[in-house]
């Protein structure tokens, strides 16, 4: 029986053959019906013509590609209801075309890339849950016009480990196949001692500039102890979840070698004929998007220099500790009880609050703040809880950890001042996250902002200054001290006018003189384009100050995210001398000076008010 099943089986073991002889010989009536049945089926998907299948197979493509679907996604049977007969790409068709469309857009890629005069890059890593490393390289460039362009240059798996050496040969190796490593100016990237030495290795003319959102968030970690591990305790929990939680990669996409998605040769869509029984089978993956993602990528290497020995934690930062360890203990607890969250969930359709209990991320930034920001939106339904505590249906030893879990008013305001002192950081976070403008001056303006805030205590709440105190503690660690990043910041700050209007008289003074010294460096071909470009504009240098000030009109809708954080820091930008520009037929390099001095004041101005988003780009655009 076995030698007939392989004679009359087809390549890759189908059943086809096998229910083909089983209905022809044998005059089997069930495999009659289904056959029936499957004629049907490719009755309809016969009506199709070539053109107009082709048309949905690229369609169905790019839908698991936009999406991020897994592969195999559209043949769900819910799904294939839904095309009318129409069959989607199998799995292995998603697989073969992926390689082609790789190809493809790394060929559109270059051509563009090919157009750009200089590059900055950003580089980041993550690792799985069974330890598999990522790295992906983001390109920023100006297009003649002055427009900003991003792409995501590379994506690839990085199984080597992550010395110093092994990261600049595979960011070189990229870099060089896009033929982009002359043209790369800048990277942003992490703080890590192997990271820095990578750039080091790589090409002293590639300036590294470490990502100022990632400083915040080691400085609220390490000034405020957020993350101190907690003693352990007998009869703690420490399950982070089963087997069953894990989000494996698709096989076939982990076998996807970078060469191999580059010289793999063009192939066309055409769908493989399978079994029904074949095409119907499908990974076990939860369709929910958040959980989905986060267990996707258990951890993006955010967190590597965030302090958590208890033993290095002063008494602040112990007492903050114990306080975050219970709230997240309580959540915990909350959430995995069925009896609790049914409570909560009760009170809050009382109260009309949509806000739910979470808990926070070592890796995401702010997640401690918004986990006690939704503390204290629930805190009175909290409080009921524990006062109703024995009127649920628990058990005397979960009544006697949640009665554990307790908070006190004291307890109670040293969460309200933590979340307090964390708003300007989240305010400052989503300030210098933008992805359609640059952001470095934009940051420095933060950055020097929050300083200013710090160093002004406020009165009869010793507490409240003690946090701010160890704030100004980490942030002058972090970011004054670093003397080569902070200077390379307020260089680079001086051209935005939101990071000009933060430089003190001396840095302003500084950078125009190095300005100066740039100047008289350059070779005289250089200085020969810059002198022609200048005699070109003299008619439009002059209405500079009108035309550049008047030129965006995006006015906003609401309250921008500029003015939230000025509120958060409670500053107010202070309005400068303005210098009187006219028209001459000729601007010295110190006139230069004064003319961006006073646009740049101007522009500041409006963005105070509303009247503009801070956009450095559309500034400089004449």
């Amino acid at each position: 029986m076995f030698k007939l099943f392989l004679e009359i089986s087809r390549k890759g073991q189908s059943t086809s053959g096998v229910r083909r002889h089983l209905r022809t010989v044998h005059k089997l009536k069930e495999f009659e019906e289904k056959t029936i049945k499957t004629t049907k089926k490719n009755i309809m998907i016969n009506n199709l013509s070539p053109d107009k299948k082709q048309k949905l197979h690229v369609l169905a493509l790019n839908a698991i590609v936009e999406d991020g679907r897994s592969f195999n996604d559209l043949n769900k049977p819910g799904i294939i209801k839904l095309f009318n007969g129409f069959r989607p790409p199998h799995r292995n068709t998603v697989k073969r075309n992926l390689k082609r469309l790789n190809q493809q857009h790394v060929k559109k890629m270059s051509t563009q890339l090919h157009d750009a005069n200089f590059i900055a890059i950003t580089t980041d890593f993550w690792s799985d849950r069974s330890s598999r490393s990522y790295i992906c390289i983001t390109g920023h460039w100006f297009t003649n016009n002055i427009d900003i362009k991003s792409k995501i240059l590379v994506f690839a798996p990085f199984q080597d480990r992550h010395t110093a050496d092994n990261v600049s040969s595979e960011i070189e190796q990229h870099l060089k196949r896009l033929n982009i490593f002359d043209k790369t100016v800048s990277v942003t990237c992490d703080g890590a001692s192997n990271i820095k030495a990578a750039f080091k290795k790589l090409d002293p003319k590639i300036r590294r500039i470490q990502c100022l959102a990632h400083k915040l968030h080691l400085i609220i970690s390490n000034a405020l102890g957020l993350w101190l591990k907690p003693q352990k305790q007998n009869g703690d929990d420490e399950s982070n979840g089963s087997d069953e939680d894990e989000y494996l990669l698709d096989n076939e996409l982990k076998s996807l070698s970078l060469n191999e998605l580059n010289n793999h040769e063009n192939t066309t869509i055409q769908d493989e004929e399978v079994n029904d029984k074949s095409s119907g089978e499908d990974e076990n993956v939860d369709s929910s998007e958040e959980t989905e993602e986060e267990r996707y990528w258990s951890s993006d290497l955010w967190s590597r220099d965030v302090i958590t020995d208890l033993d290095l934690a002063n008494d602040l930062q112990q007492h903050i500790s114990i306080v975050l360890n219970k709230c997240r203990s309580l959540i915990k607890m909350v959430n995995k009880s069925t009896n609790l969250s049914r409570y909560i969930d009760k009170l809050k359709d009382i109260s009309k609050i949509r806000r739910s209990l979470s808990i926070d991320c070592k890796s995401r930034w702010n997640s401690t703040k918004l986990m006690l920001e939704n503390m204290l939106k629930l805190k009175s339904l909290i409080i009921q809880l524990h006062s109703d505590k024995h009127d649920l249906s628990l058990t005397t030893e979960r009544k006697i950890k949640l009665a554990s879990l307790e908070l006190t008013s004291d307890e109670w305001r040293t969460i309200s001042s933590l979340k307090k002192a964390l708003v300007p950081f989240h305010e400052a976070t989503k300030l210098i996250s933008g992805q359609k403008y640059c952001t470095i001056g934009t940051a420095f303006f933060a950055i020097r902002k929050i300083k200013n805030f710090l160093e002004t205590n406020v009165d009869n709440d010793l507490f409240v200054n003690e946090i701010q105190n160890n704030l100004l503690d980490q942030l002058v660690k972090y970011i004054d001290n670093d003397k080569e990043q902070f200077d390379l910041i307020i260089f680079l700050a001086y051209f935005d006018p939101v990071g000009f209007s933060a430089l003190t008289l001396k840095e302003r003074t500084t950078i125009e003189r190095n300005i100066k010294q740039l100047l008289k460096g350059l070779d005289d071909d250089f200085n020969a384009i810059i002198h022609d470009r200048d005699i070109e504009s003299n008619s439009t240098q002059a209405s500079f100050s009108l035309s550049s000030s008047s030129s965006q009109n995006n006015r906003l809708p609401k309250k921008s995210i500029f003015s939230s954080f000025l509120d958060s820091v409670a500053t107010n930008t202070t309005t400068r001398h303005v210098v009187n520009t006219s028209s001459n037929n000729s601007y010295s390099i110190a006139d230069e000076f004064l003319i961006y001095k006073s646009l740049a004041t101007k522009e500041v101005q409006k963005i105070v008010r509303e009247e503009l988003n801070p956009d450095p780009i559309k500034f400089w655009q004449i």
